[in-house]
Parts: C-alpha cells; structure tokens; sequence
C-alpha cells in the first residue's frame, strides 16, 4: 500500500507536493490576469502617478503591494493557511518583486457565525506569538515579503477575545492592531476595542493599518493624520458594493488607500471581495470584484 513503509511515505509525500503544485497553477491564471491588468508601470517611458507625470529619471521611493481575496474555509482554520500559502507562492511566483501582500479581516474564519457566535469565535481565535505566526514568519523570511491579515486575538488574560490585525515583517518580527470601533457583528462576537493607532515602516514607506468601521472615527482618523502615512491599508467586511470612482478615506486623509474586502457567501452575509487602490485625490486608479485572486499596485511615494 502507498501508505506503508519508506517507499509509501515517499509516495505520499510526492502526491502531496504534486497536490499543492496543481493548486499553484490552477490559482495562477487568476492571479496573472489580476495583475497584469492592473500593473502601475506599464510604459518604460513615463509613470502616471496621481494626476502628475514623472520621467523615469526622477527617483521617488515606492511600495509595491499586492492585496488578496480568498474565501476561508468556514470551520478548518488549516485549510484557509494552506490556501493563503498556495496564494502566497503564486503571487511571490508571477510578482517577485512584492514588498506587501494584505489579505482581509478576520481572514482566518467566518465574519460571524449565527448559531455559534462568540463559542464559533473563540475556536478560530489565536494569540500572537502562536502557531499562525510563527507559521506566516517562516514563509515571509522565506519569500522576503512582509504579510497582513486580520484574525480573532485572544486578549492578554487569554479570556476575551479582539478583532485583530496580525503584521509580519520580511525578518519574520510581529506586530498586531486591535480594532478600535466595534460594529455590531463585533459587539455580537464579543469583541474588546482596541485603543491605539497603527502604523509601520516598510522599506522606509510608512503604512498605517485599519480594520473595518475603524475608519468611520474621526478620532482614529485624526490619530492617523498625526502618523505622517504614505498608505493605509483597510481591511474591511463591506457588504455593499464599492464605488468605482472615489475612495471618500483617501480624499478625507489626502493619503494612497489600499481596501481589501472579504469574499464569499458566509450564512445570509455575502461579501463582494472588492480590492481597490485609491490615489491622494480619492481617486479610485485600479480594481478588481467578486472573483479570488489578487490585485497588485506599486504605490509611489514623492
């Protein structure tokens, strides 16, 4: 049997590897056609960058990222991590140079889920440093990226619980954000706010971090206009669809705005997926709806 022995466990790990290959390619046509749509520097001739053309002879720093929409697994926390490894790889693959790869809120699980509520919650939550971080650092060392995703943190006492962001730098080091505005779903899932803003430097690019209604606070706001930001990245569980046009957070804080929606039917919530990269105007220059795969951007900084 290919089970038994040397030879069976070589077999099996052989069909493992060729498992996770054919999963490779079969998210990569999406991914190419994600990215190759949306590419920021299409012409070696000129970069079009917020209403204002800059020759190639002028240097300016830059951040390129890349943000990701994939449906998690609604009870097996294993399979979402595997997926967004398999994503990871094929993004890493097609876009090697990525510095930022961002998947959603609460991109480990379920939003909410209405039988369980916070017991359903409490089984997909983590702690920081814990098994998913250590798992997500070996892979951004390995592939020198830094990677953010929102999940359920467990609170200092181990007891309650936080919507939570979870930052991995290219060194495999860790930072986390609390949610500082609790909309209903967090209230229902028992959810503590957090209190503090959140920002880190990137390759010398400052990028603050938000989750969800976070952005609805004039106070969080303010906080982050004192951060001194060239991105925000806003993680997000919308349910609407976006506008295609404006951004009305980037035009309020005068900032580039990355938003990276949840995707997927989750009970009686349906969420579109919606990526989108929004310049200092409001503008909205590049998008991608409804359909797993990636969306990547290189976002200048003058």
């Amino acid at each position: 049997m290919a089970g038994t022995g040397p030879l069976g466990a070589a077999i099996c790990l052989k069909n493992n590897r060729m498992k996770k290959l054919v999963a490779l390619l079969l998210f990569l046509p999406v991914a190419f056609a994600a990215c190759h749509e949306d590419r920021f520097n299409d012409s070696p001739i000129e970069l079009l960058v917020a209403g204002q053309t800059l020759e190639p002879s002028e240097a300016f720093l830059s951040l390129k990222v890349a943000a990701v929409a994939l449906t998690p697994s609604k009870a097996d926390k294993d399979l979402t991590l595997e997926r967004m490894e398999e994503a990871i790889r094929a993004l890493m693959l097609d876009r090697p140079e990525t510095q930022l790869i961002v998947f959603t809120e609460q991109a480990l699980g379920w939003r909410f889920e209405e039988r369980e509520g916070e017991f359903y919650q409490q089984k997909m939550a983590d702690i920081v440093p814990g098994r998913t971080a250590f798992f997500l650092a070996d892979l951004a060392q390995e592939l020198d990226v830094a990677i953010a995703l929102g999940y359920v943190d467990f609170t200092e006492d181990g007891f309650r619980l936080s919507n939570a962001l979870l930052l991995v730098d290219a060194q495999g080091g860790f930072q986390t954000y609390r949610k500082r505005v609790m909309a209903e779903i967090d209230q229902t899932n028992s959810f503590e706010p957090g209190d503090t803003a959140f920002a880190a430097d990137l390759g010398g690019v400052k990028v603050g971090f938000v989750l969800g209604e976070d952005v609805t606070s004039q106070a969080v706001l303010d906080d982050l206009q004192g951060q001194d930001l060239d991105l925000l990245v806003h993680c997000n569980s919308r349910q609407e669809q976006p506008s295609e046009i404006i951004d009305p957070t980037a035009m309020r804080l005068a900032r580039w705005c990355l938003g990276v929606n949840r995707l997927g039917t989750e009970g009686s919530n349906i969420y579109p997926g919606a990526l989108t990269v929004a310049d200092p105007t409001g503008t909205i220059v590049a998008s991608r709806v409804g359909r797993e795969g990636f969306l990547y951007y290189e976002i200048p900084v003058e």
